[in-house]
């Protein structure tokens, strides 16, 4: 926005009047004196005829009056688009919130599993590793739902992607929560290529980890080692 003087604003306002955007207020000033205008809430569901500087403006309007409508619209569309953004996502963190709730209640419960083998006495041990499958299998398939619905998600981020929003202060926007693990739109689409979604691939990663674990405990107490 150009820096105009304060005697100029009322003069501005009334030119620009019949050109300016539905959803301007008013114009005020930022704190190193450049114009800044104030707007009521956008929706998302702005038409493109409504973020199109009406086509007599630049008729009609001296080249600083024009140069702010142009800028007026050209905010319009970021704003809009910002909404749509948080619109596209807000069924989606319905959707997501006890998905997440599931996934994270399994992570807790494969946790208090695997820490019990600290503690499980010899005569218990065979029940432990039975425990600690069930919480894994538990855990992997509350993994495959996440990762169906943040790749919808993802998708969705992608779509978005020169919005001013980050992905996190969308979703948050949007109702749902900046700390779900959601990766890039690409990671959802690798399992193609023989890959893993990615919360798959990292319960799967320590499920591993987890029987190597066991095997190794096996082996150097003389047990026969078994995976679970």
């Amino acid at each position: 926005m150009p820096l105009i003087k304060i005697t100029d604003l009322d003069k501005l306002a009334t030119a620009i009047t019949p050109y300016a955007h539905p959803r301007f207020t008013a114009f005020t000033r930022n704190d190193y004196g450049y114009l800044k205008i104030t707007w009521r809430t956008f929706t998302g569901d702005e038409t493109a005829e409504e973020l199109a500087v009406p086509h007599d403006a630049y008729e009609n309007l001296d080249s600083d009056a024009y140069a702010v409508v142009a800028d007026m619209y050209a905010t319009a569309r970021r704003h809009s688009r910002d909404a749509r953004y948080v619109k596209t996502l807000r069924p989606l963190a319905a959707q997501a919130a006890p998905i997440w709730a599931a996934w994270t209640q399994a992570e807790a419960a494969w946790n208090t599993a695997w820490e019990q083998r600290k503690t499980t006495p010899d005569d218990r041990w065979r029940a432990f590793v039975s425990t600690l499958v069930d919480a894994q299998d538990t855990a992997l398939a509350a993994a495959k739902d996440w990762d169906y619905v943040a790749a919808d998600i993802a998708e969705v981020d992608w779509d978005f992607l020169y919005s001013e929003h980050v992905p996190a202060r969308a979703m948050e926007l949007a109702g749902g929560s900046p700390d779900w693990d959601v990766d890039s739109r690409d990671a959802y689409h690798r399992t193609g290529w023989g890959g893993t979604t990615p919360m798959v691939g990292k319960v799967t990663d320590r499920i591993g980890e987890q029987h190597e674990h066991l095997t190794t405990i096996a082996g150097l107490t003389g047990d026969t080692p078994r995976h679970p």
